[in-house]
């Protein structure tokens, strides 16, 4: 399969209706701002599930957040562009490990 064909893959739709079931009494959209711990979101710039829009609202949304995009990749940037991705990690963690050094 080429890496930029449609997935054959089936959203089932099973935690959409789990979440309608069981609703939650604060959405989660709203809990983000409580969220103070460091964070790092990475997005595909071509991922259609979630993608750039919500990636950006809740970057904008945590306090302490790093939005990465990956601009050779979709839902899958670990997949598609695994020594970004590593690399990316690598240097957040390397961050933390530091400010916790700092901190302490």
């Amino acid at each position: 399969m080429d890496m930029w064909e449609v997935s054959s893959l089936v959203n089932t739709g099973l935690m959409f209706k789990a979440l309608q079931k069981f609703p939650l009494s604060i959405p989660l959209i709203d809990r983000l701002r409580d969220i103070s711990q460091q964070t790092l979101i990475m997005t595909g710039v071509f991922d259609r599930n979630t993608g750039i829009p919500i990636s950006k609202l809740i970057h904008k949304e945590l306090s302490n957040s790093e939005l990465v995009l990956f601009h050779h990749s979709a839902h899958f940037p670990d997949l598609e562009d695994p020594e970004k991705f590593k690399e990316t990690v690598l240097a957040f963690l390397e961050n933390e490990r530091l400010h916790i050094q700092l901190v302490y």
